[in-house]
């Protein structure tokens, strides 16, 4: 009668490993939130105008891919003011500063429940699995 108490284990075992890549999954994800919410510009799409600075901004505005080919040469052909430059910068700044904390928290939060979960789900399991063995056969 020891083949039920083979296929408890097993069970345990499985679900303890699962919940450990789990972890270890959640985890990364946790870190890349963390430095995404600590440098919210350095995240995200690396393909536009360059958000870091005023003056990157000024070279690269004109290849933003959402450009068709002709406002692209025109862009070229009659540049902005400054004035209007720096409205256009400080908008997609904020707006990209606004999306990537707003996507970094949401995403800090599901991997930090994600954790909390698979780390219960360990333990409840390897507890479980410590009562089997402890527990005298028959």
């Amino acid at each position: 009668m020891d083949r039920p108490n083979r296929i408890a284990q097993w069970y345990g075992y499985s679900v303890c490993l699962v919940t450990v890549v789990t972890l270890l999954f959640s985890t990364v994800s946790i870190v890349n939130n963390a430095f995404t919410l600590a440098n919210p510009l350095q995240s995200g799409e690396p393909w536009g105008p360059a958000l870091s600075s005023f003056q990157a901004y000024k070279a690269t505005y004109h290849n933003s891919p959402y450009l068709d080919p002709s406002e692209r040469e025109a862009a070229r052909k009659a540049p902005l003011s400054e004035a209007e430059l720096r409205q256009r910068y400080e908008a997609l700044r904020a707006e990209r500063i606004g999306r990537n904390r707003y996507d970094a928290g949401r995403g800090l939060v599901t991997s930090v429940l994600l954790s909390l979960f698979a780390a219960g789900l360990f333990l409840m399991h390897w507890r479980w699995l410590r009562g089997l063995a402890d527990a005298p056969p028959g």
